[in-house]
């Protein structure tokens, strides 16, 4: 009992103690600055990726009709989890869709997961939601004008994969 209390009350005892204290305190910051990082650069891969059919669609480089293949959509999105991907027309009826059944109806009844207002030919903009579970991209396609929209492409990936990284 009395060589653990030497040890204890030793300046050298002491001067280990504050050396692993500090070692852990600046690990959980170096890890929690990194795990910070990492979970950034997932998030930012994936909002880079859901964007790339309507930036490829803007381009004339895809058709419309390729968001309904999902063999194509899987490569394009890189491996992303894709759930669903539509064309939306003017008048917000969908032209063309990964699921058949939607195809001519009314996007802002069918894809409850977007505000009826975010379809804004006018004055389009892309917008990004994030859900539980999931990310939507929305995203216009320019007409000749340069101002108004053409088409907006909806684009839903699944964040689990993403998650579990």
């Amino acid at each position: 009992m009395r060589r653990i209390k030497n040890l204890i009350n030793s300046l050298s005892f002491k001067i280990a103690l504050m050396v692993i204290l500090v070692e852990v305190i600046v690990l959980f910051a170096i890890g929690f600055i990194y795990i910070g990082r990492f979970v950034a650069d997932v998030d930012s891969r994936m909002e880079t990726h859901i964007k790339y059919p309507s930036i490829l669609m803007q381009k004339g480089a895809l058709n419309y009709d390729a968001i309904a293949d999902s063999v194509t959509m899987k490569e394009l999105l890189r491996g992303e989890d894709l759930i669903n991907g539509e064309v939306i027309g003017p008048n917000r009826v969908i032209f063309h869709s990964l699921d058949k059944s939607l195809i001519g109806f009314d996007a802002a009844h069918v894809l409850e997961d977007v505000p009826p207002n975010y379809f804004d030919f006018e004055n389009p903009r892309h917008e990004l939601i994030r859900l539980n579970g999931a990310i939507v991209s929305l995203s216009p396609i320019i007409g000749p004008d340069g101002v108004t929209a053409k088409y907006f492409v909806y684009v839903k990936l699944g964040t689990a994969h993403s998650d579990a990284e």
